[in-house]
């Protein structure tokens, strides 16, 4: 997302028309709600210590987490593709800053922007996928990404 956006500061780059994030980060430097739902059936839940110490090894002490080139809530509407789509388990703490991009690019008159929210899925929900049920969910999150790209290929 941050590419997409960045790039698109770029007149002399041609246009990104679409992007896809799978449990992506927005809103780092606001405090991070919990998880929707507390129960999964795949993925992994990365606790608030661990994601702190994730940002650790990512930033630099004194680097602000509000600049566009970290968390890109903070670029302009119009600098987003016609398509976004955002996808993120329930279990997964990134699913609120996620729905709350989504609700922010729409509140804004985006109307191209999409969540899809993986009901008992984690973070990386489509990386084991164990059972059927799962495998499904996984598949329909990359027939929709495939599907929004075809389209922003036309």
């Amino acid at each position: 997302m941050v590419l997409a956006v960045t790039h698109s500061a770029d007149p002399s780059l041609p246009p990104v028309r679409a992007v896809a994030s799978l449990y992506g980060n927005s809103f780092i430097d606001a405090p991070r709600p919990p998880a929707p739902s507390p129960t999964f059936d795949d993925g992994t839940v990365v606790r608030p210590a661990i994601r702190a110490w994730l940002y650790k090894c990512y930033l630099l002490p004194d680097q602000d987490r509000s600049a566009l080139g970290l968390s890109p809530d903070h670029a302009p509407i119009d600098a987003y593709p016609e398509r976004v789509l955002v996808t993120c388990g329930e279990a997964d703490d990134l699913h609120g800053p996620g729905r709350r991009l989504v609700d922010w690019l729409q509140g804004g008159g985006h109307g191209g922007a999409e969540f899809v929210g993986v009901t008992r899925g984690a973070h990386a929900f489509d990386k084991g996928a164990r059972t059927d049920t799962l495998r499904a969910k996984r598949d329909g999150v990359y027939a929709r990404v495939g599907a929004m790209m075809r389209e922003a290929g036309k």
